[in-house]
């Protein structure tokens, strides 16, 4: 093995590898069937990107989505979102939206069924930036006794302003949610 080799070995042991790092910056557990809001991300100077990682299950039978709003905006219709299902059934679904209020960025729960567990990735990109528009990009999963649904899905919010608040709001009953919001050096 050359001492080259074990150069680039040890520079991606040592974070070096060109890998963005991602900083815990908060969790909110809560049983709440309404809104999770991070605030005061005005705050978080140098950070480019931001991360969130949720779980949850819903509390009821049926299915719901969860909307995500920027600057507690929820009106005017400043948002588009596109989401793509796939259902282990076989069944794919598509969907998009533009002027919307409400932009969905994951689906909660199975069809028919109380219990059903999400899990949830969003990336939220230029949070902090005065000459782009946010935009959402999300990967979920439910997992239920009687079905699975993956999915993809992204939103936009079309207004420059920096986020400083975003909210993430229930159209189901979720409950026993733990949300994580990490930062992205960039």
């Amino acid at each position: 093995m050359s001492f080259m080799l074990l150069g680039i070995l040890n520079s991606q042991a040592a974070g070096g590898g060109g890998e963005e790092a991602f900083d815990l910056i908060q969790t909110i557990n809560t049983t709440s069937t309404g809104t999770v809001s991070f605030g005061g991300l005005g705050s978080l100077t140098g950070y480019k990107h931001l991360q969130f990682r949720m779980v949850m299950a819903n509390s009821a039978q049926g299915t719901g989505t969860m909307n995500v709003y920027v600057n507690g905006v929820t009106s005017g219709a400043p948002y588009s979102d596109h989401n793509i299902r796939g259902f282990d059934t076989g069944a794919v679904y598509a969907q998009g939206s533009g002027n919307s209020n409400y932009p969905e960025i994951a689906l909660i729960g199975g069809a028919n069924e109380g219990g059903a567990q999400t899990a949830v990735v969003v990336d939220v990109y230029d949070f902090a930036s005065t000459s782009k528009n946010t935009t959402f990009k999300s990967r979920w999963g439910v997992l239920g006794s009687s079905n699975t649904i993956l999915g993809t899905s992204s939103a936009a919010y079309y207004n420059t302003a920096a986020a400083t608040a975003i909210d993430f709001k229930n159209q189901s009953n979720w409950t026993n949610v733990k949300i994580s919001m990490y930062g992205i050096k960039g």
